[in-house]
């Protein structure tokens, strides 16, 4: 058997990584085997091999595995553990934390010292038995939250006072016993409208004023029960798609709405979601890419569109959901890029209406790849062009 090309060992690695079954990964273990050129192989390739078929080990260059893949690899398979240089982890102590959080084994390496404190709670959250290795000192208000989210027992070290609003969030959505500590004034508009909407039973501690029109959406479209709170104004004010968001989940509020705040994706979203309000819709305001992403699930609301708006990207992507339109169709608005679109999905229907001095050669490469039958009439445009430069 000859000697591998790189291509496809890579080939043959991908193939490993997918195969699920015990006589899949034999397979592949037949065609590889001794033909390969396993000097070809470099860090990656080799994790991957090691990782799924520890059996080629035999076959490996340890010094080209980095820290990263070290890591990586020993956390699927620890007996490795006699080949590696742990000085290695020493410029990359963050693959070392990682092994450590799955190997605790492998926590003897660990230069405690090192580590900043985000990496010591890290390992804390998965290995509380280290505790006693930390140096609390390093920690910062945000590596306690990490730290008591998965370990609240360590609560007593903790200085609470340093924590600001977003920390209290992200805290008390986890671990809402901690709410005894919290200082109420420091949570932001955004932190409230965070908080509230997956921990509704804090509402009694909110200053409402701190939340703007975003945060009002926000926290509405998840716990409508607010709403007898909300500044509807302040809705009015925003300039993104916040009324489309809340009312595709929350119908009931659009006697709030400010119509005319709503742009051409506002409306096709909303529409997509909620159609019963298309009575309000500013047709004018859709775009040619609005009314692709209305039409591809609301049909019903091509009546209310005009051909002459959408460009050909947007006729390229409704011909192949609705080739009955090709009669409308502004068929001058296609570039190269758009007919490959379309050949690709429809070539029986639409190859006679093709200008295929459009495309390029690098759009011919991807149509032929898709739809080879078209090489003749690639034949055929070269050769016409070649006549041409000799008139």
């Amino acid at each position: 058997m000859s000697k591998k090309t790189l291509e496809e060992i890579h080939e043959s690695l991908r193939a490993w990584a997918e195969a699920q079954e015990e006589k899949e990964s034999r397979k592949w273990i037949s065609i590889i085997g001794d033909a390969c050129s396993w000097h070809l192989l470099d860090d990656n390739d080799w994790y991957y091999i090691l990782a799924y078929q520890p059996q080629f080990a035999k076959y490996c260059d340890w010094e080209k595995l980095s820290a990263r893949n070290w890591g990586l690899l020993l956390s699927r398979q620890p007996q490795f553990e006699a080949y590696c240089d742990w000085d290695i982890f020493d410029d990359a102590p963050s693959a070392l934390t990682a092994l450590v959080k799955e190997r605790p084994q492998f926590e003897e390496h660990l230069n405690w010292n090192k580590l900043t404190g985000h990496q010591q709670a890290d390992i804390i959250v998965r290995q509380p038995q280290f505790a006693g290795k930390c140096d609390l000192k390093k920690f910062k208000p945000e590596d306690w939250c990490h730290l008591l989210k998965g370990q609240p027992q360590f609560a007593g070290l903790c200085d609470f006072s340093k924590f600001t609003g977003r920390l209290w969030y992200g805290l008390l959505e986890r671990q809402e016993q901690f709410a005894k500590y919290c200082n109420w004034q420091k949570l932001s508009g955004e932190d409230w409208s965070g908080l509230l909407s997956f921990s509704p039973q804090f509402a009694a501690h909110c200053d409402w004023k701190k939340l703007d029109g975003y945060d009002w959406g926000s926290l509405l479209e998840r716990q409508p029960q607010f709403a007898e709170h909300c500044r509807w104004d302040l809705l009015n004010e925003t300039e993104d798609n916040t009324w489309a968001c809340l009312l595709s989940e929350q119908p009931q509020f659009a006697e709030h709405c400010d119509w005319t705040r709503l742009d051409g994706g506002n409306w096709a979203q909303l529409l997509r979601h909620q159609p019963q309000f298309a009575k309000y819709c500013d047709w004018n305001a859709l775009e040619s890419e609005d009314w692709v992403s209305l039409l591809a699930e609301k049909f019903e609301f091509w009546i209310n569109c005009d051909p002459e708006k959408l460009n050909g990207f947007a006729w390229s992507e409704l011909l192949v959901r609705h080739p009955e339109l090709a009669e409308e169709c502004r068929w001058e608005k296609l570039n190269g890029q758009d007919w490959v679109f379309l050949l690709e999905k429809r070539p029986d229907e639409f190859a006679e209406m093709c200008a295929w001095s459009l495309l390029s050669d690098d759009d011919w490469e991807t149509l032929l790849e898709a739809q080879p039958q078209f090489e003749k009439q690639r034949a055929k445009m070269r050769l016409q062009k070649k006549s041409k430069q000799k008139k």
